[in-house]
């Protein structure tokens, strides 16, 4: 799609993100409280997290169906997958060479396992958490350091694996003589989450997603989208799916959200909150921000201040902590995406051809 069709979305993402950053705040309050890790009794706070998550999906689901609809460009498969790579591993690695860090340093650097089930944990986790993220060095509960944020991440990679297949079922052509390998890939890739991540056969937001690819195209429906009563029509879906249910995951809350993200997805602004520089700015950085929130609060909640002093907080003292915390986060994540993220992902295809130039050369 052309620059600027997708600002809402761009917009959105920083938004989604900021909301898992308050949802696990939410959750390490009560964590602290009562020294358990649960979903929360409140709508609301549920919804901070999983709503956003739910959305994420749709995102993903919207813009990489809608280059199988793009029949006007040749999907270079490899790059594609490539790009994917060079996207989300490079600040995945980093954020779990930090997690390891801190299991080391709360471990008192020690092996506390063999060293073989030591590696195969960190490989565990190095691998998206798709097999398993399990405790690293027996370190009891070793999610806590990033919130157990990586296993959505699983579901990202089973839609990335089952693209080829959809393309198959659309007919389309790519420009690759290698279709068949790629449909090989493809089955494969998503077997192989399937075996260890089953419910992800459940994770509908992607047919919303793809939905809004093909009403995206009809211009009578984008401008519908974008009139104040669809904004209206979006803060009436997110009220009523927080209102009605405790999940996100539900029939009657995805079928609310879905009614929200398509008219976002085909152009609505929110009376342009979502279109905002600082939204498109922060959603820049959104990947960061899931990533590394968990750590930070990990960080500064557990090993800087300590649990115990933080049971004495009041509720407004606690949140005046979140607060502040917030700029850390902002700068964190900033540095991260211009440093890590940002390099690695305009690196696809330096290292593409770099790739094909071997490859030819050794033909």
């Amino acid at each position: 799609m052309e620059k600027g069709r997708n600002d809402s979305i761009d917009g959105l993402r920083g938004y989604l993100a900021f909301f898992v950053f308050l949802h696990h705040s939410l959750v390490w309050y009560f964590y602290i409280k009562t020294g358990s890790w649960n979903v929360l009794d409140s709508h609301f706070y549920n919804h901070l997290g999983q709503t956003s998550v739910v959305f994420f999906f749709m995102i993903t689901g919207f813009l990489f169906y809608a280059k199988l609809l793009n029949k006007d460009k040749d999907i270079d498969w490899t790059r594609l997958f490539l790009s994917r790579v060079m996207s989300l591993f490079p600040l995945y690695f980093f954020s779990i060479v930090l997690l390891m860090a801190i299991v080391a340093f709360l471990t008192d650097w020690q092996l506390n396992e063999p060293f073989l089930a030591l590696m195969k944990h960190v490989m565990q986790w190095v691998g998206f958490s798709v097999v398993d993220s399990p405790d690293i060095n027996k370190l009891n509960q070793t999610f806590l350091i990033n919130a157990g944020v990586t296993w959505s991440l699983a579901y990202e990679w089973f839609f990335y694996f089952s693209l080829p297949v959809l393309a198959l079922l659309l007919n389309f052509k790519s420009n690759s003589k290698r279709e068949f390998q790629y449909i090989l890939i493809s089955i494969l890739g998503m077997l192989f989450i399937f075996t260890y991540q089953p419910q992800v056969i459940s994770a509908k937001a992607f047919l919303t997603g793809m939905c809004a690819a093909h009403l995206v195209k009809y211009n009578k429906i984008r401008t519908i989208a974008q009139t104040p009563t669809a904004s209206i029509l979006i803060i009436v879906s997110l009220i009523a799916t927080i209102t009605l249910s405790p999940t996100a995951y539900g029939k009657v809350p995805l079928g609310l959200l879905s009614i929200a993200f398509i008219l976002i997805a085909c152009g609505n602004t929110l009376f342009g909150a979502l279109t905002q520089p600082l939204s498109r700015t922060f959603g820049e950085m959104a990947y960061s921000v899931y990533l590394l929130h968990g750590i930070l609060l990990f960080v500064v909640l557990k090993l800087i201040i300590g649990l115990d002093k933080l049971k004495l907080f009041t509720v407004t003292e606690y949140w005046a902590l979140i607060f502040l915390l917030c700029p850390v986060l902002v700068i964190v994540c900033r540095t991260t995406f211009k440093l890590i993220e940002y390099p690695s992902m305009h690196s696809t295809d330096k290292i593409l051809s770099w790739f094909r130039t071997k490859f030819t050369q050794n033909a």
